[in-house]
């Protein structure tokens, strides 16, 4: 269950009416680390093996052998399909965020399809679980993009680089810090997509054509 419904009183014009609302939960989650340690996580009670499987790898508490190492980077990734998505990520949201306006969801893709969408109160928790997706599933991340709900700043990016994501996408802003970490490691970052319309904040290893992006 990711949400619940309670009593409010809702104001309307010059009245003030008791209604039922629906609020996100927020669920106290520990992840076990090595050595006994273990971390405290306030997020959304869904795909919690996932988040803890991308928390885990982005901390380097956990190492997945499997082909990402050998993975050809992405080679191309069209606008056709960035405008595509990010019109269905405002028209059909996932439905934490459509029944209670509480929610960040992040979108894995890869040769323009959407693999996965992750909700969760956190932007981080969401960016978590997409890359715990992507691990349980044996996806090579650097063949994929990342697509956020969330503003992009330095310590997103940041997370996005550990996983190997080399494009990553918002619908949101980004910070200038964020901006100058994806020039230091090459990362193609767009922001403020909208219907056919966007911000490149940084092309990376990608050349911009006009119907799609080429590394």
């Amino acid at each position: 269950m990711e949400k619940e419904k309670i009593q409010i009183l809702r104001i309307a014009g010059n009245d003030i009416q008791r209604k039922e609302d629906e609020v996100a939960l927020e669920y106290r989650y520990n992840i076990e680390l090595k050595n006994n340690r273990k971390i405290s996580v306030a997020c959304t009670p869904t795909y919690m093996e996932e988040l803890a499987l991308g928390r885990r790898f982005l901390l380097g508490d956990l190492e997945i052998g499997h082909e990402d190492e050998k993975a050809e980077p992405v080679k191309s990734i069209q606008l056709k399909d960035i405008f595509r998505i990010a019109g269905e990520m405002f028209e059909r949201p996932g439905t934490l965020f459509r029944d209670t306006g509480c929610a960040h969801s992040c979108v894995l893709i890869m040769e323009g399809n959407v693999l996965c969408s992750m909700e969760d109160i956190g932007r981080h928790n969401a960016l978590d679980k997409a890359v715990g997706y992507a691990l349980k599933h044996q996806i090579p991340i650097p063949k994929c993009a990342v697509f956020s709900s969330g503003r992009i700043s330095e310590d997103y990016l940041e997370k996005v680089v550990q996983a190997g994501f080399p494009v990553v996408l918002s619908r949101a802003a980004v910070t200038g810090s964020a901006v100058a970490l994806a020039k230091e490691k090459g990362i193609t970052m767009i922001g403020f997509i909208r219907k056919g319309t966007g911000n490149i904040y940084h092309v990376g290893r990608v050349k911009i054509e006009e119907n799609s992006l080429e590394i």
